[in-house]
């Protein structure tokens, strides 16, 4: 069982690996206990004692994992790693610097693991290895605070009670997605879905005629989730297991259900990075998800100088110069709000209102981070 201790100063931890020699089969990894900073992201370490693989054997190979709740939210950070060695004639060994960014995940090799045996007694005392990692800083792009209209459920709720009451939840219909087949009370998708009760609605529709409709553009397990939230009415991205959240915003925008659709958007305007600002830009204008687009576009123009160096910007900039003139066209219309609001303020005095101190100052924008030092 490992153990891991928290050192002296916040940022940097401890992992101590008992056993050490114990570990010799090639591919064989060890999965720290997580740590981290209260409130924040929490991290865990990967290590491989032997190798990756047959071809890397006898090389240690260590990477930082990110353990988020929202699986969407992998911040960046800079974090070094090292050997620890209670021997002065041999140091701290193979100190490794790298960045974790949010999309990517470095696998750096330490060391040779022959040189961590010959040298066991300054490495290996009572055949524990000793690992120290520093996380320097979290560092967050600005992001403004962006209030998302979410549709009230209680219509929704009030329908299904009333089903309940009358014993109306009318007749079963299959679904059948992929492989799979749902069975489900027509009311349900009905009293939730325009587009589910335009298809059973009409006698003329062969899903009328059948009572079954084949759905061949989505996974069966994003059906199941919506099915899901359709009865429950709880929408937690944070335990969605194997579910890209993309493909449930794009049901739920190809079946107008407008809440599931807010709540989609506000989940991916939460998970927003510089490296995936122009995927989620793309992706809400896909699906005219309007008010993550609104608020990714405002994201992007804090961020430019930073999103204006990512792969997909470049990417976009050729295939859909059309979103970068509408982004170009929202910072003008943005300066020209700031420009009138100065002009009423020279011509006469006046009480600014909350909204209008808010458009023209910059401390509204909050930099997360934690000063590790």
């Amino acid at each position: 069982m490992t153990q891991i201790e928290e050192a002296a100063y916040s940022g940097t931890w401890r992992w101590i690996i008992p056993k050490f020699s114990q570990y010799v089969a090639p591919g064989e990894s060890i999965e720290s206990p997580t740590f981290g900073f209260e409130c924040k992201e929490k991290w865990y370490l990967m290590f491989y004692p032997n190798g990756i693989s047959k071809e890397t054997k006898d090389e240690l190979w260590l990477s930082l994992c990110c353990k988020s709740k929202n699986k969407l939210v992998k911040p960046s950070v800079a974090y070094n790693c090292s050997i620890l060695s209670n021997s002065t004639d041999n140091p701290n060994h193979t100190e490794m610097n790298c960045l974790f960014l949010s999309n990517e995940n470095k696998w750096p090799k330490l060391t040779p693991r022959s040189y961590i045996i010959t040298h066991a007694d300054s490495y290996l005392p009572n055949d524990c290895l000793t690992i120290a990692c520093r996380i320097s800083k979290f560092s967050f792009p600005m992001k403004n605070k962006y209030k998302f209209h979410v549709p009230s459920s209680t219509c929704q709720l009030e329908n299904l009670q009333e089903m309940i009451r009358s014993h109306n939840f009318g007749e079963i219909v299959t679904v059948k997605v992929g492989n799979q087949e749902f069975k489900v009370y027509k009311g349900l998708l009905t009293s939730q879905s325009p587009v589910f009760a335009a298809m059973f609605d009409n006698q003329a529709n062969k899903e009328s005629q059948e009572n079954s409709v084949r759905i061949e553009d989505i996974d069966a397990q994003v059906f199941k989730e919506i099915l899901e939230f359709m009865l429950t009415d709880r929408f937690d991205y944070s335990v969605l297991s194997n579910i890209n959240l993309k493909d449930i915003l794009a049901v739920a925008d190809k079946y107008m259900l407008q809440r599931l659709k807010a709540l989609c958007e506000e989940a991916l305007y939460e998970a927003l990075t510089v490296e995936n600002s122009v995927e989620h830009l793309l992706l809400a204008d896909l699906h005219h998800g309007n008010q993550l687009k609104n608020a990714t576009m405002d994201f992007i123009i804090l961020n430019m100088s930073d999103v204006i160096k990512t792969d997909s910007y470049m990417s976009m900039k050729l295939t859909l110069p059309q979103l970068i003139c509408e982004i170009f066209e929202r910072l003008a219309a943005q300066k020209d709000k700031q420009m009138q609001i100065r002009k009423q303020i020279a011509t006469s005095p006046m009480q600014l209102t909350a909204a209008q101190k808010q458009t023209l100052s910059p401390t509204h924008l909050k930099r997360s981070r934690v000063d590790t030092d």
